[in-house]
């Protein structure tokens, strides 16, 4: 007989995993759309090195949206109430930890978290269209854990997918 506690929890973990279905979807409806987005924001700034860039999904495409990008990262001064929830964060922590963990006064405003995502979406579609052995699939498993690395190789997750740089380059 299965015991009730373990019923609940895989209840809890299948509708997790129905709520990470449904967004999947969601998330690769919008992809299109967002880099439309992004191809605007780009073309249509202010900086005109940048008016004929096109989402081409060509290596050199990622070069000149990276150059972009820098010129248009922007912070703003951490909020009050967060720097005083983080000031007692760290006065919890010993002398010799708290160097490791402070943080600056300064966060990345929603536009360039709202950039860093569209960019992560076009930088998803330039591999896969460069990349036949890339695919986006949703899948739940247990096979491929970076933090298991094999040796010195490093191992990269792309939805389920694992790749060593070896495998990448010969694709």
């Amino acid at each position: 007989q299965i015991p009730l506690s373990y019923l609940a929890r895989n209840d809890i973990i299948l509708h997790a995993l129905r709520e990470a279905k449904t967004y999947f979807r969601w998330f690769l409806a919008i992809i299109p759309e967002r880099i439309a987005m992004l191809e605007r924001e780009v073309r249509f700034g202010n900086e005109v090195d940048y008016q004929n860039w096109t989402a081409d999904k060509t290596p050199d495409s990622l070069l000149v949206l990276g150059k972009w990008f820098s010129q248009n990262v922007a912070t703003m001064e951490r909020p009050e109430e967060e720097k005083k929830a983080k000031a007692e964060e760290l006065a919890r922590l010993s002398d010799k930890l708290r160097p490791m963990y402070e943080v600056p006064d300064w966060v990345l405003t929603e536009r360039t978290f709202s950039l860093i995502t569209d960019i992560g979406m076009y930088l998803g579609e330039t591999f896969q269209a460069n990349y036949s052995v890339i695919n986006r699939t949703f899948a739940y498993s247990r096979d491929c854990h970076p933090e298991r690395s094999e040796g010195s190789v490093q191992k990269l997750l792309v939805l389920n997918r694992c790749f060593t740089p070896q495998s990448l380059r010969s694709a």
